[in-house]
């Protein structure tokens, strides 16, 4: 039986940030006001909106990551994600659905396909800070 979003997180995505050493807040609440379900844009910055998770690494917030449910595209969450981590101003967001993992560098609109959630050491690398 396939996984519902909630069902990923616990058993696929959940799993694999702790075991890289990553710290989490869930459902992380960004911005005021509420979401636009009416009409006009849904995606005004002046709205609320809640990401699936904020990826720490002793502390400091690297990363924003949607999560969608395992029978889902992960490229189904990138927008999302990007548009939460600007937000955030955090370069880096992730989508996944638990098996595909969709780095997003947004700062260059760059991303890439990966089997695995990069490790906190990864991002910082790529962020050019030496470890």
């Amino acid at each position: 039986m396939a996984r519902n979003e909630r069902q990923t997180c616990i058993d696929l995505i959940e799993p694999r940030l702790a075991g890289l050493g990553w710290s989490w807040q869930e459902q992380l609440r960004i911005g005021s006001g509420r979401v636009n379900l009416t009409g006009g844009s849904m995606y005004d910055e002046t709205q609320f909106v809640i990401a699936d998770y904020l990826l720490r690494f002793k502390g400091l917030p690297l990363v924003i990551v949607e999560a969608k449910a395992e029978t889902a595209s992960a490229a189904d969450g990138m927008q999302q994600a990007s548009r939460y981590a600007r937000r955030l101003s955090l370069r880096f967001s992730i989508a996944t659905n638990g098996t595909d993992w969709i780095l997003t560098d947004n700062d260059t609109g760059t991303f890439e396909t990966l089997s695995a959630p990069p490790s906190p050491d990864d991002l910082l690398v790529r962020m050019g800070v030496t470890i």
